[in-house]
C-alpha cells in the first residue's frame, strides 16, 4: 500500500482536468449514472483525477490527465483507477468494463490518498461480488481484502 500526499500544484492540475471532464460532459449533455447528483459528479470527476495522479506518483509513471478517454486506460496501457473517499470502501467494476484491464483502488480525498490494491477485470467479475445498492445498476464490489497488494 502506498500513502501519497499531492502537492498544491498537483491538486491544481487534477482539479483542472476533473473540472474539464465534467464541463465537457455537461456541454455535451451526457447524463450521470443512477444514484449521482450533479454536485457529486463534479466532486467525483475532480477527486477521481486526483486519485489517478496519486497512483502515477506512487508507481513513478507519467499521468496523462486525459479527457474523453472514457473506458480507455487512465494510466499506462491497461490500468484503470477507481477512487472512493470511504476508508473501507470497495473497488467497483461494472459489466461493461474491460476484463483485460487492471483496476486499482485508491482511497482518500485531496491531498491524501492510499493506493490500496488491484485486481484484473476478469477476476473481479465474479458472482460473489455482485451488489446493487440503492438505485444503482448492478456492479461488482470487490472488498479490499480481495485486492492484490503486491506491485
Amino acid at each position: 500500500m502506498y500513502d501519497i500526499r499531492l502537492t498544491e500544484v498537483e491538486m491544481e492540475m487534477a482539479a483542472f482536468i476533473g473540472a474539464k471532464r465534467r464541463a465537457e460532459s455537461r456541454a455535451k449533455d451526457r447524463k450521470q449514472g443512477p444514484g449521482y447528483d450533479e454536485a457529486a459528479a463534479w466532486r467525483n470527476d475532480i477527486e477521481g483525477a486526483a486519485a489517478e495522479l496519486a497512483y502515477c506518483k506512487a508507481v513513478g509513471i507519467y499521468w496523462p490527465g486525459s479527457v474523453n478517454s472514457f473506458k480507455g486506460p487512465d494510466c499506462g496501457k491497461k490500468t484503470q483507477i477507481r477512487q472512493t473517499h470511504h476508508l473501507n470502501g470497495s473497488l467497483i467494476v461494472r459489466n461493461k468494463d474491460n476484463p483485460d484491464h487492471f483496476y486499482v483502488l485508491v482511497v482518500g480525498t485531496c491531498p491524501y490518498f492510499k493506493v490500496v490494491g488491484w485486481i484484473r477485470g476478469f477476476d473481479a467479475k465474479k458472482n460473489e461480488f455482485v451488489r446493487c445498492p440503492g438505485d444503482m445498476n448492478p456492479a461488482y464490489f470487490i472488498p479490499q481484502k480481495h485486492l492484490i497488494k503486491e506491485w
